[in-house]
Formats: structure tokens, sequence, C-alpha cells
């Protein structure tokens, strides 16, 4: 009897479909009960339109209709509810849920209710199509339904959808094009001015995208999205004193969003406020403790702040968490090294260098650090790799050429102890600068060649230490296989054999 009164015959409808669902009852009774919901009676038209007058333009007598008018339509809205959560509950009922969708929809072809709730199951099943990662299918339905028959607002609906879609997919004017047939069905839809103001913001035309977020704010003060993207573009427009009043409004309402608090941070940054900047990155790290990003940040701030331990202990936090970041790699080799801690250097160099195998930069810190550790012959044994790779690389020619030097002086020193004093320098007078190509600038030594080649060395050594015979030729087999392992000898003197070798020092 309940589904005989009007008012309440579409409510009990649904709630029996829904308890028979539950029940698992047999498809023909479930089929009866969905009918039957299909048959309620509206209390007004659905083709019905509201006058076109302005609010203030009403007359007494209209306002009196629209206010009889106003509780049929509330109860003309739950219908339409009804009906499309029925719709998707029938639907989702069949096996394949897509010819569930087309069932009903083709059910509902010839009722009352179609202009009303097949655009809604069209929208389900386009959203479905996506679930399954299907863009093809579910860019046909949504095309099809942007057309100027369409329902403004279920229009404006499918080209937020087209206009999300197609900007993901980088097309960015396709999605401006589709914003804009959004807006310009219903300019009252949040979404609607979001989405044009988002595609004006990544076209970089800021004062735009403002615009657009500023009408979205206006429509929903309380939107959190049209907000924060007002203060982005305020950003983008070099105006860090407002986007800042912006999101300290944000953060007094939402200040557990960490967005809100990074841009915070980052402003306080760039306006060199070091200390508000910290302070907004630590509540950040409080949120997210593993977060290698805030880590190294912290660490960068610590450092300007002149707290080296902190700054030590944010970067070795973020690079147990995240051991691939190159720039924390940096910062924690040369700390070692400036720390006279050149071993500790020598591991993330090496980590960068195998990151990034094609850049000599890490491979010459890595040799620097060994040569600075004492290790001169895996650092020469580096600098001629590196050289061997980099060929065209200057850095790499001059460090091999040093560091073959020291190890020589070291070697020499080690079986002459009164060559001990010995150390390798090159005058002011000894450095020239280059004329030409990229590296110009460089300043590299004049002789560095001259005094690392295997003659300047036995001449050295012989007339510093008197070398005898015996440890001439024994030196000259060391320095001659070292030599041979560079790409400079063919350039250079050779050392003279032994037996060629005038009697007596020089």
């Amino acid at each position: 009897m309940i589904l005989q009164d009007a008012p309440y015959s579409a409510k009990a409808a649904f709630n029996s479909l829904v308890a028979l669902v539950a029940m698992k009852a047999p498809e023909n009774k479930l089929q009866q009960s969905y009918t039957k919901l299909l048959g309620v009676q509206l209390p007004v038209s659905l083709d019905k339109r509201p006058s076109s007058s302005a609010p203030g333009q009403l007359s007494v007598g209209q306002m009196q209709d629209a206010t009889s008018r106003l509780w049929p339509k509330i109860q003309m809205e739950h219908y339409v509810r009804y009906i499309r959560n029925a719709s998707q509950l029938m639907a989702h009922r069949n096996p394949d849920v897509i010819a569930g969708y087309d069932q009903c929809i083709e059910e509902l072809g010839e009722s009352k209710w179609a202009s009303a709730v097949i655009p809604a199951l069209e929208m389900a099943k386009a959203l479905l199509y996506l679930e399954q990662q299907n863009l093809t299918k579910a860019m046909e339905i949504l095309s099809s339904h942007d057309r100027d028959e369409e329902e403004d607002v279920f229009r404006s609906q499918y080209c937020d959808l087209l206009c999300f879609l197609t900007f993901h997919r980088n097309n960015v004017q396709e999605a401006r094009e589709f914003a804009k047939r959004s807006y310009a069905s219903n300019k009252l839809s949040l979404q609607a001015c979001t989405n044009l103001g988002s595609v004006e913001y990544a076209e970089a035309n800021y004062a735009e995208a403002l615009h657009y977020f500023q009408e979205a704010a206006m429509l929903n003060s309380a939107d959190f999205r049209s907000s924060y993207y007002a203060g982005m573009a305020l950003k983008g427009l070099g105006n860090p004193q407002d986007a800042m009043t912006i999101f300290q409004k944000l953060y007094s309402a939402h200040g557990q969003r960490p967005t809100v608090l990074f841009q915070i941070a980052q402003l306080y940054e760039e306006a060199e406020q070091f200390a508000e900047a910290f302070a907004f990155f630590e509540k950040i790290f409080a949120l997210y403790p593993g977060e290698p990003l805030v880590l190294q940040r912290l660490g960068q701030l610590a450092h300007k702040l002149g707290d080296t331990g902190a700054a030590l202990w944010y970067y070795n936090e973020s690079h147990r968490v995240c051991p691939t970041n190159l720039e924390v790699l940096n910062w924690l080799g040369r700390f070692f090294v400036t720390s006279q801690f050149p071993e500790k250097a020598i591991t993330y160099f090496a980590q960068a260098a195998d990151l990034e195998p094609q850049t000599a930069k890490w491979g010459l810190l890595m040799a620097n650090a060994m040569r600075r550790a004492g290790h001169l012959t895996d650092a020469y044994n580096a600098f001629v790799d590196l050289h061997h790779r980099f060929p065209d690389n200057i850095d790499c020619r001059e460090k091999s050429f040093m560091t073959h030097f020291r190890a020589s002086l070291v070697w020499v020193a080690s079986k002459f102890p009164s060559f001990r004093g010995c150390r390798p320098e090159v005058a002011d007078s000894d450095v020239t600068r280059t004329t030409g190509g990229a590296n110009r600038h460089r300043e590299i030594p004049k002789r560095i060649a001259v005094r690392l080649s295997p003659g300047f060395l036995s001449r050295s050594c012989a007339s510093v230490a008197g070398i005898d015979s015996q440890h001439y030729s024994e030196f000259w087999r060391w320095s001659t296989d070292h030599w041979s392992k560079s790409h400079f000898r063919s350039s250079y003197v050779g050392l003279p054999k032994p037996e060629e070798r005038q009697s007596g020092p020089g």
C-alpha cells in the first residue's frame, strides 16, 4: 500500500529494491521493483524551466508562485537521485557492468526520467572505462555528449572531465578549449572556473589564471584548491606579499596541509628569513619524518644558519632515506673533505660517480679525495681512467699529470731519504693562460709536462740525491712503466736508457 502513496512512492520503491538486493532475491523480482520505481508519478514536469526574470524583478505573485513550486522541485531532485542510484545498482548486478549500464539506459530511453538520468549513467560508464584504463572508449562517450543540445549542467560536467583527460595527455590547447566550453555552459561551476584557471596557469598566463581562481573562490570561499592556486598565481606574478597573505589564511584553516606549509617556508626562504623557513620545514618534518626533500632543505637552512652539526645530521638522514640524491652526496663529500676526513668523502663521490658515469665532475672529486687521503696510486689510476673516458676534459689532463708527479716524488723519497724535502710546486712565473676555446680563462702550468716527464724526474733525482747507476736503472724501469700508461708520452722527450746515461749526477 505504501507504494501507492505518491509522496513516498519513490523512496519506498528504492528501499524495496535495496532490500531485495540485500536478500539476494531472484532477478525477476528485482526487475519488477525497478520497473515500479520508474513508474513513479512526478510532482512537476521535468521539462518545466524556471522563469527567466531576475530575482529582483519578480512580482509578488511570481514570488508566491516560485515559493509554491520550491518544495515539489526538491522532491523531484530526490526522485532523480533515487532513479540514478537504483539504475547504477542494477547495472552492477550484471557480471558485465558495461552491459548492465547499456541495459538500464535502454530501459530509460522512453521513460520520463531519460533526460535527467541517462547523462549521469553515461558519465558513470565513462568513469568505469577509465578504471579499466580504456581511455579511447571513455573519450568517445564523453565527446558524444559535448553538443549544444545537451543540458548545460551535464555538458559542463562532460567538458570538465574531457579537460582533465586531455590536460594529463599533455594536450594543453585542447584542454583549454574544453575548459572554455565548460565555463561557457555553466559559469557558476566551481570546477569549470578551477579547470580554466589551471590551464592558464600551465601556460604561464598568471594574470588570467588568477582571475578564474578568484572567481572560483567567490563561488565557494571555503574551497581549498581555488585559494591555493590563487596564491600560486600571485607567486608567478612576482607578488610574494599577497601570496603569503593567502597561504597564511589557508594555514590558519588547514594547518596540517604540507603543501601550504611548504609554500610558506619557500616564501620565507626567498625573503632570506631562514629561521622562519626552518621552523615551517620542521612542521612538515613532524608530519612526514621520512621525506628526503624536506630533510635536504632542513640541512640547507641549518647550514645557512651556521649550525653545521644539525646540517650534517639532516643531510645524513636524507642520504639514508634516499641514497641517490646527487646534491646530498655532493654536500656530504665536500663537507668531509673540508673537515680533513677525505676517506669518508671518497665513498660519497664514488656513489655519485656511479649514478652519473657520463659526468667527469664526480670522478674528479673522488680522485681528488683519494689524493688528499694519500692514496696516490689509486688517484693516479682514477685520473688516467677519467682521461681515457673524457680526453677533451682539461681537468682530467692536469690532474693526471700532477698526481703522476706526486706519486713519482713519493717513490723517490721512499728510496732516497735525502730527497724527502722536495715538494711538487709550480712557481707563479710558470703559469700562463690559454688563448682560446671553452677553457680560455683557465690557468695551466706552462712547464708541467716537462716536470712530469721521466727524463726530468731522472735528472732531478740524480742531481738532488746523487743516484748511482744501479738505483737509476731501478727508477728508470718504474718511471717508464708508469709513463707508458699515459696518453701524453708521445709529446715529451723520453727517459734515456741506463746504458745511454752518462756517468755522474745530472
